[in-house]
């Protein structure tokens, strides 16, 4: 089973934050960290977005969140 992952520009484009930001929250432990595939290459889960994402606009599940960005 393969697992979706987004790079760094797809997070900013979801959450609408800067690469800075995300790292600051990140370090902030508020949001979710980053998992490295190599030395110089990292992604995040896509569905730790989706639940962070979902959290941050008020409780909505996943599923939600999906109908809000279709």
């Amino acid at each position: 089973m393969s697992e979706a992952v987004l790079t760094i520009k797809e997070v900013q484009t979801r959450t609408g934050y800067s690469r800075p930001s995300i790292y600051r929250l990140i370090s902030e432990g508020l949001f979710p960290k980053q998992v490295a595939l190599s030395t110089r290459k990292v992604v995040w889960r896509e569905r730790d977005i989706d639940a962070w994402w979902a959290k941050k606009i008020g409780g909505a599940s996943a599923d939600d969140l999906e109908d809000l960005l279709a």
